[in-house]
């Protein structure tokens, strides 16, 4: 796994970098002090997960992400912060972060966390979790700990069939096979506990992702 690290504290930064680099699967790419230096390094390098603190100067964190999905879409996203605020937390997930935790996080919870996230998983840290539960949404789209345990193309698989999209609709729109969708729509019943179609809708249009 290609990391790049962004936190205008270099300290931090450089910390970071040494404790992943005592994992074997990890290549920490470059640790850079601004949103800017990262898409450069970013334009030229192959970097898998970036982890970038949320608020820097020029260039924030959910900044750095919208610019990421634009033009590197394939890269995922973590934020560290010691910011804990939902309404920020929420922004940066509608800008496409997959991870959120806190600067306080040990080597164990981050290797979880990152492990997830190259999956296309979402990472909450537990603290994040309880900061959302505890301030309403100000905005459509809310994240709560069930949608934790569903990968971006599930998620996305749930939104089509919350437009009312048939299975051969949804793998057409996606380029898979109609097994395949099969397997996404079983899956979702299962995890979410719903018993059909209107049970994944009904899911979708509560947790605001669809509107």
């Amino acid at each position: 796994m290609r990391i790049l690290i962004v936190d205008d504290h270099l300290i931090f930064g450089q910390s970071l970098a040494a404790l992943l680099s005592e994992s074997e699967n990890v290549d920490v790419v470059a640790t850079v002090g601004s949103g800017r230096a990262a898409l450069q390094k970013l334009a030229s390098n192959e970097v898998d997960v970036v982890i970038s603190d949320l608020q820097m100067p020029e260039i924030g964190g959910v900044e750095l992400a919208l610019q990421i999905r634009e033009h590197h879409p394939q890269v995922k996203i973590m934020i560290l912060s010691m910011i804990d605020e939902a309404h920020l937390i929420r922004e940066a997930l509608r800008a496409g972060v997959l991870g959120f935790g806190s600067k306080t996080i040990d080597k164990w919870e981050l290797s979880k966390a990152l492990a997830m996230i190259e999956k296309g998983e979402v990472y909450l840290s537990s603290s994040v979790i309880q900061e959302l539960s505890r301030t309403p949404a100000t905005h459509h789209t809310e994240v709560i700990s069930n949608t934790l345990v569903l990968s971006e193309r599930e998620i996305e698989v749930l939104k089509l069939v919350a437009q009312e999209m048939n299975t051969n609709e949804i793998a057409e729109k996606l380029f898979v096979s109609v097994n395949t969708i099969e397997t996404h729509r079983k899956n979702l019943l299962k995890k979410l506990g719903v018993k059909n179609s209107i049970g994944l809708i009904k899911f979708a249009i509560r947790h605001g992702l669809v509107d």
